[in-house]
């Protein structure tokens, strides 16, 4: 069961990468519409007062989209095109899975009440006024949400490294230089449109 929340791409690969990380895709676009949560990143989620389900299914196509091309030509370069393109688009559908559990912690927009309160005491420093629910929700919400971002991280990582086959060097620089291109043109196509 670990092993298979860790490392599913053992068992679920290809055409059936693709359905099941389809289904997380629309449960997770459709849950960040309804709790106000925008992937406006690769590795961003926030908060925002109105979402809208174009929005939300746009912002995950271009993510994505982004990524799965970013590692795709990575992998056909370093495995001399042995690296099939269903695959890349599958397996990073389906390492999207942990995402899908961030916009439940905007139930009735308390983490968008949180976030307008801190950023509003940055131009009134004295204004902060949380309250300690406020806080406790702030810092747990906080953690798991990173936690959950790494373990998207560690997904994609192995989804890459099953797709592309690459070992060593060539794995780990190709995957990071991957994750800060994919994050710096998702953020470009998303705020361009």
């Amino acid at each position: 069961m670990i092993q298979t929340l860790f490392n599913p791409f053992i068992r679920i690969a290809g055409a059936k990468s693709v359905f099941i990380g389809l289904l997380f895709v629309i449960l997770s676009a459709t849950l960040a519409a309804f709790f106000n949560t925008r992937f406006d990143g690769v590795l961003d989620a926030h908060y925002t007062k109105d979402q809208s389900f174009y929005i939300s299914y746009l912002d995950n196509l271009i993510n994505i989209g982004v990524v799965t091309f970013v590692f795709f030509g990575f992998g056909a370069i370093l495995t001399q095109g042995r690296t099939r393109f269903i695959d890349i688009l599958g397996t990073t559908m389906l390492s999207r899975f942990p995402l899908f559990m961030i916009p439940l912690f905007n139930i009735q927009n308390q983490s968008g009440i949180i976030g307008e309160k801190i950023i509003q005491s940055i131009s009134q420093p004295n204004a902060i006024q949380l309250t300690q629910f406020e806080w406790i929700y702030l810092i747990m919400s906080g953690i798991i949400s990173l936690l959950l971002i790494i373990w998207f991280i560690v997904l994609l990582f192995k989804a890459y490294k099953i797709s592309t086959n690459l070992k060593g060097a060539n794995l780990i620089v190709s995957f990071i230089l991957g994750i800060i291109i994919s994050e710096i043109l998702s953020k470009i196509i998303i705020y361009q449109l």
